[in-house]
């Protein structure tokens, strides 16, 4: 066609198709985003109605935390109230995870959890101590609670080679 065409035609038709392939993209993008913020707008509903309207959230903290700890752990309270409802089938790990963290001395913090279901359940958790003596003081709590068969946690992490990193490997029936 383009031999048919005078040069003035073919521009016309070309910018014409450039005209309609920009609204095209351009309405994609925007019903994109207006997805994207419709996705948003429950979890917005759900913290809104957890602080109330106040915009305080629950006061519910350890008076011994200060500083990011704080907002942290309130942000961690105020979600799982909010989820509570909604974690509660019949074969999550909530109840033992929550076991788990209850036994966290001063100065220890788990940042990463994983669950892999089975017979026995094996739950690894990883995090950051202060000191290897917290490290050992948290496998020691955890092995004294007879819900898991097995605690292990790396040598290099007890004797203190690997700059307060840790993983701890909790096994049993849960």
């Amino acid at each position: 066609m383009t031999n048919l065409l005078p040069e003035i035609e073919r521009r016309r038709i070309w910018s014409g198709l450039r005209a309609r392939f920009v609204l095209a993209g351009s309405t994609l993008a925007i019903t994109a985003a207006v997805l994207s913020a419709l996705s948003l707008v429950p979890s917005y509903v759900v913290y809104e109605f957890a602080t109330g309207a106040s915009g305080t959230e629950s006061p519910s903290l350890p008076a011994a935390l200060s500083g990011p700890e704080t907002f942290d752990l309130s942000r961690a309270q105020m979600l799982s109230k909010a989820f509570l409802p909604f974690v509660s089938a019949t074969t999550t790990p909530t109840d033992i995870i929550k076991d788990v963290l209850a036994l966290l001395p001063r100065g220890v913090k788990v940042d990463h959890i994983t669950y892999t279901p089975g017979s026995p359940s094996s739950l690894m958790l990883a995090g950051l101590a202060v000191s290897r003596e917290g490290i050992n003081a948290y496998r020691d709590a955890l092995s004294a609670s007879l819900k898991f068969k097995t605690v292990s946690v790396p040598v290099g992490a007890l004797v203190g080679t690997d700059a307060g990193r840790f993983t701890v490997t909790l096994s049993g029936n849960f």
